[in-house]
Parts: structure tokens; sequence; C-alpha cells
């Protein structure tokens, strides 16, 4: 199974507000752009949720799914970067 997703900066800034996670390294590409990265960063967590979801949406999801999930490979960007994940080597 494979996944991808485009994390704009108005979903990092929507999901800051839903968690009250104001970090400006998610939301703020002017103070982001100072740090190690670059550039915005994804929730950690958001990341996670939405491999998750798309994992269950596509018949995934079973009692033992921890087992399969090894690791959702993210880029860093809050701008047209993907994040993917897949079944396999990758999750």
């Amino acid at each position: 199974m494979q996944a991808e997703r485009t994390f704009t900066l108005a979903d990092l800034i929507a999901f800051a507000e839903l968690s009250g996670d104001y970090n400006p390294l998610h939301t703020d590409p002017l103070v982001a752009r100072r740090t190690q990265l670059g550039e915005c960063v994804a929730h950690g967590i958001y990341v996670l949720l939405w491999a998750l979801d798309s994992l269950q949406a596509q018949g995934g999801c079973e009692p033992a799914m921890g087992k399969n999930l090894r690791q959702v490979s993210a880029s860093h960007s809050c701008r047209s970067e993907s994040h993917r994940g897949g079944k396999g080597e990758e999750w």
C-alpha cells in the first residue's frame, strides 16, 4: 500500500489551531527559515495520524497493524513537498 499527500502551510496552521501547538517551526516560514531544516515542518503527530488514516482507508488496519508500521518517511516542508508511506519495507 502506498499513500501520498502534500501538506500546505494552511494545513499546518489549521492543525496548530486544532492541537494548540503554535510553535512557529510549524507555522511561520520566516522563523522556520532560520532553523536547521530551513523551512516549516509538519507536526509529527499530524503526519502519523494522516498515515494511519490512509492505511485504514486502504484496508490495511488490523489489530496487529502496529507490527506493520515501521516508518513514515516524510520530507520536511510546508511548501509543495509530499509525505509518503508504504507497506512492506517502508511500513
